[in-house]
């Protein structure tokens, strides 16, 4: 049986997705007896969803490709994710009135 790499301390999201991606090559190995161990000790420590997981276990590593031809490695430690809520009116490039 193969060890896992869990590290033990406080996890933020970012090292949550850094110890998956770590396991995801052992689990794409494993046998279904060995993915249920690595999925429990995986949920126990990163408190994460066990249907999430599997599917970022899934997901990593795997090459999708674009209509327009890219490349794309998946990747847990990235997101995707748009800033929700209203975007900002003023940015940058305006100066302030006290600079008038």
């Amino acid at each position: 049986m193969m060890a896992i790499n869990i590290p033990e301390e406080v996890y933020t999201m970012q090292t949550k997705r850094s110890i998956v991606k770590a396991n995801a090559v052992l689990y794409h190995k494993a046998g279904r007896k060995l993915k249920t161990q690595i999925l429990d000790e995986l949920v126990q420590t990163t408190h994460l969803n066990r249907k999430h997981l599997t599917v970022l276990l899934k997901k990593t590593g795997k090459v999708y490709y674009t209509p327009q031809g890219f490349k794309l490695v998946g990747d847990p430690t990235v997101t995707y994710v748009h800033k929700r809520g209203r975007k900002k009116k003023y940015t940058q490039e305006i100066l302030p009135w006290s600079d008038y």
